[in-house]
């Protein structure tokens, strides 16, 4: 069992406090906090940021724009070959 003075107990808490406040912002930027879909692709982005080593939260949520922003181009080019 941890206990609060383990390190390894606070950071694991730290690391999804970081994960959810760069979650429910971006989720309120573009308006998909009512899409469970969506909101679950953006945590999967963010989680795998975090797995690359992005740490930083200004750092996590503009590279998380950057590949909301790739995603949305792509997804509306391959909408207009349809």
């Amino acid at each position: 069992m941890f206990r609060r003075a383990d390190p390894a107990f606070t950071s694991k808490y730290a690391d999804l406090a970081i994960i959810n406040q760069a979650l429910k912002l971006l989720c309120r930027e573009h308006g998909i906090d009512r899409d469970r879909r969506l909101v679950l692709q953006v945590s999967t982005l963010l989680m795998g940021l975090w797995r690359e080593g992005v740490r930083e939260p200004s750092d996590l949520v503009d590279l998380a724009r950057v590949n909301l922003t790739d995603m949305a181009s792509e997804c509306l080019a391959g909408s207009e070959t349809r």
